[in-house]
């Protein structure tokens, strides 16, 4: 505790350099002079001085006559003197580095924020300042930067992990974050999410290297194509119209391909690069303009049927100018679209070999019922 002391029993009326005896005079120490007296005696100057004094302003600590320097304990409080022996105010910073505050009074700041140039600071138990560190208080995590300040929007600790911190400097988890047109999200734990799989809501989610969440895009992963709508959720159990072409992804998001898959009741082709194949051959199947599996239909010289396989030729097939336009065993009638309409030609009819069947039917009955009607041979 720092304290001035003056004279004040009795009337002192001596020239400095003596000493003389007062019953009358009961104090310690007269201000800025080196004398020092008790209740009966009176000593001249050049006695010593101990405790503090201050002097032009600044304060000191005494000892045998001598200013201490660094460190000192006094009345619970810890204070620093520099080599001069001047008791430290505000910012310190000891060799090491360290960052200390000490108060108005002098006393060392500990486990206290302190608030300098609109920045926040921490002081812990030792009473350096809280660098690269976190804070636990109040129930709330709180982390300092390289320069000691309270952070506050992104940064990262000392492991290169992403937090977020909103404008106390309170650490956010369990939360999307929209930072930069770009989407984001911390786990319980406060981290950012990056290269990561994340299921909200019933979707599925993706955040790349950076930790942006992908959106409008594929993403390979292993050798499993996946994509993520403009909300950034993945495809799966469905359709997908992208760059002109059709795709299908599985309940699992992945990509399918180089399969055959069901789908409304029609059969459909994913080639090699997963988009669904059109107006081509798969083996001896056919898929039309639609991407469906054609059955029972003609596609060029080549027949395919109930089940949407080719039919082979047989090989009784009529031959007109070595070209064979066969129906397949079992569908023996032959019918032709014409300038007269729709008509059918059965074996042995004048026109049956001089006919291109574009439908083949097992009897009469089942062309006539497709809308054709008995050629006049």
């Amino acid at each position: 505790m720092r304290t001035s002391y003056r004279a004040v029993a009795g009337v002192v009326s001596a020239l400095l350099g003596l000493s003389f005896t007062s019953s009358a005079i009961a104090t310690e120490m007269i201000d800025n002079a080196n004398m020092s007296y008790d209740k009966d005696l009176f000593s001249v100057r050049d006695s010593a001085l101990h405790g503090w004094q201050q002097k032009d302003g600044r304060w000191f600590y005494y000892v045998g006559n001598q200013p201490v320097s660094g460190w000192l304990s006094d009345n619970g409080n810890r204070y620093f003197l520099d080599d001069e022996g001047v008791m430290a105010t505000g910012w310190m910073q000891n060799q090491l580095g360290e960052y200390f505050y000490f108060d108005p009074s002098g006393a060392m700041t500990a486990n206290r924020w302190i608030q300098t140039n609109n920045r926040w600071y921490y002081l812990g138990d030792s009473g350096v300042m809280l660098v690269n560190q976190w804070l636990f208080a109040g129930g709330q995590w709180y982390y300092f930067g390289s320069d000691g300040a309270m952070v506050s929007g992104w940064a990262k600790d000392t492991t290169e992990t992403y937090y977020y911190f909103n404008e106390s400097g309170v650490m956010q988890s369990n939360q999307w974050i929209a930072s930069s047109g770009k989407w984001y999200y911390l786990n319980s734990n406060g981290a950012m999410l990056a290269n990561k799989w994340l299921q909200s809501s019933g979707q599925w989610y993706y955040f790349d290297a950076s930790g942006a969440m992908q959106f409008n895009q594929w993403l390979a992963n292993g050798d499993q194509w996946y994509y993520f709508d403009a909300s950034g959720a993945m495809q799966f159990n469905q359709w997908l119209a992208n760059g002109g072409q059709w795709y299908y992804f599985n309940p699992s998001g992945a990509m399918l391909s180089n399969q055959w898959i069901a789908s409304n009741g029609q059969w459909y082709y994913l080639g090699n690069s997963g988009a669904m194949m059109r107006n081509a051959w798969i083996g001896n199947y056919y898929v039309g303009a639609d991407g469906a599996m054609m059955r029972n239909a003609w596609i060029g010289n080549y027949y395919v049927g109930a089940d949407g396989m080719w039919v082979p030729p047989t090989s009784s097939a009529p031959s007109i100018s070595g070209d064979k336009y066969p129906c397949p065993a079992g569908q023996p009638i032959k019918g032709n679209r014409s300038s007269n309409g729709k008509i059918y030609h059965v074996p042995g009819g004048r026109s049956y070999t001089r006919t291109h069947a574009e439908e083949c039917f097992a009897d009469e009955q089942a062309a006539q019922a497709a809308g054709y009607r008995r050629a006049r041979d």
